[in-house]
This record gives structure tokens, sequence and C-alpha cells, in this order.
């Protein structure tokens, strides 16, 4: 175990908080207070024990992460890294257009196209087919820099065929991040809750938790074409303090370009706000959905004679991924 540090401010904040990850079976670092909560959740840990074993980090600068890897430190701890998706990626909005802009996340990663050319280089010099796979993943994500793709500003998402480039390109950065140990979501932590799939579990929720009016906001909806389910998690996402697909957050539809937007999304949160419900990041919403989710999946599973993980796994795709990564004794 290498146990000295040169970098000083690695060495002022380090503490018993940062020595117990040297003595931890597998690590996870975090960004946020949505991750923290949701894989400290006690109820997910009684259906998932492994992750029990998990030792949960959240790291506050790249100081705290660059210090830790267990690499570093010559240990063969298994461990993850996991961000949002504008650590790697993240789009100048204008009107319905946005230019994609490649992101580097300190020494841990960079996705710059120069930093990229170094990375093309090296694996140049190899001849196997995983070299030569490589190189093209590359060259793909370096070619994306500066694309303009476009958007639609009511549903906030990328129209069919932006969709299906960004797709691949998401493909190519999280293929070559994995093997940084660093797994990228799809947007925020937000969107492993509230997404297509999770909707109508999360409605039931706000109405059973809060009182809150759901065929009211769905209602008031009716009759806009556009407005799908996608659209309306993505909403509702936005309101829970999430992110779109493009990379928005709720101050962005204040803008007059979103106009129509900030008027969609007044529809959908005038009756969350009516119950003065808190949907900020510490407000507790994380841990009392997934309770509830939790609850009422173990009851859906016993009706139907189908397991936990394959109702979890369908409404929570993106999150039952991450679950299963930390599994020791994955094949």
């Amino acid at each position: 175990m290498k146990s000295t540090y040169e970098d000083r401010r690695f060495l002022n904040i380090f503490n018993d908080n940062e020595a117990r990850l040297f003595f931890s079976d597998i690590i996870l670092f975090v960004e946020g207070d949505t991750e923290l909560e949701a894989f400290s959740n006690f109820s997910l840990s009684k259906k998932y024990p492994h992750m029990n074993n998990v030792e949960l980090y959240q790291a506050g600068s790249n100081v705290y992460l660059e210090n830790l890897n267990p690499n570093r430190s010559k240990l063969s701890i298994p461990y993850f890294y996991l961000f949002d998706r504008d650590k790697t990626l993240q789009y100048e909005v204008t009107k319905r257009q946005c230019k994609v802009m490649l992101q580097g996340n300190g020494g841990l990663f960079s996705l710059k196209p120069e930093k990229l050319d170094t990375e093309i280089e090296y694996y140049m010099k190899g001849y196997s087919p995983e070299y030569r796979a490589q190189v093209s993943i590359l060259n793909n994500i370096k070619s994306s820099e500066g694309k303009v793709l476009s958007f639609n500003n009511k549903t906030l998402d990328f129209d069919n065929i932006s969709k299906a480039y960004v797709n691949k390109l998401v493909d190519n950065i999280d293929s070559y991040l994995s093997k940084k140990n660093t797994i990228v979501l799809s947007s925020t932590f937000e969107e492993c809750l509230i997404n297509e799939s999770s909707l109508p579990l999360f409605l039931h929720w706000l109405h059973h938790s809060n009182g809150i009016d759901v065929d009211n906001i769905l209602k008031n909806l009716e009759g806009l074409t556009y407005f799908n389910n996608r659209t309306l998690a993505t909403y509702l996402r936005l309101i829970f303090n999430g992110k779109t697909t493009t990379g928005l957050v709720y101050k962005h539809l204040q803008k007059k370009d979103f106009k129509l937007g900030r008027r969609l999304l007044n529809i959908v949160e005038r009756d969350i706000q009516k119950k003065c419900f808190y949907t900020g990041k510490t407000g507790g919403w994380v841990t009392s959905f997934l309770d509830f989710a939790i609850t009422h999946l173990e009851l859906e599973a016993a009706k139907t004679s189908t397991s936990f993980d394959s109702k979890f796994s369908l409404i929570f795709p993106e999150f039952y991924s991450m679950i299963d990564k930390l599994r020791l004794d994955r094949g």
C-alpha cells in the first residue's frame, strides 16, 4: 500500500472518513446528495444485501477523487466513479438548436479533442481488434465537438435524427469511460427515479403520499399531442431538481425561448406547489418515493408470481444496472 501523498491540499483534508476507504470491500464515489440518499436507502439494502458492502463516498472535489483512487495506493479494491452526464457532455443552447461541447473532469478523464488525440495516438500503436475498435470510438467522440443538433422547445428533447446521433455518441463515451471505472448517468440521478418507465408509479406516489391531485394535472394536459409520458417525466424531473437530456434545468425555462415550455411547467407544477411539497435535493422525497416504490413492487411481484428483481429492473432500469454492477460476485 502506498502511504505517501504529495498533494498538500489532500493532506489537509485527509481524516478517518477517507482512511476507512482503504479497508473497504468496494467503493462507489458519488457527487450529489440524491445519489447518496438513494444508495443508502434502508429498504433498498434489505432487497439487495450486497449494498451493505458498498462504501459510499461523496466527494466534494476532484482533489479527493484523484487521491483516493485505490489504484494510486496500489490496492486491489474494486471501485466506481458515478458522474452526471454534464461531466462528459454539455450543450450550448440557442432557440431550437444546441451545440455539442465535450468536457473534461480534471485528472480523471478528458474528452477534449486535444486530449483525445493523445489517447488515439496510444491506441493506434496496437494492432488488436480491441485497439482498432477503441480508435474508432475515440474518433467518433472527437468528431462530435461543435456538432449542431436540433431539439424541440416544447418536449425539451432532441428531434429523432439528433436523438439517434446523441444515443450513439453517449454509447461511445460510456464504452470509453467504463475502462476508467466510470459510470455516467443519462442526465442526473433524478432521471434514474423519474423516467418514462417509472412515471405511473411516481404519479401514484405523489397522490398517495402527498395528496397531490394527479388527475387534475393530467386533465390540464389533455389534447396536447406532443405531450406524452416521456415529456411529462421530463417536466417532473425539472421540478424535482433534475435535468433534461439536453442539459436544461428549471431556471432555463424562464428564458423567452421557452415561453411555451414555461407554461407547460406551470401546469405540471401548480398542483404540487399547492401542497407546499418540498422538491429539493435534501427534502426527503427520494427516501419517501423509494420506500413507497419498493413496497409497491414487492406486492406486485407477489401477486403475479414474478421476481422483485424483474419488476424493479423494468421500472428503474438505469438504477438497477448500477446496483448490479456493485455486486462483488458478478461473473
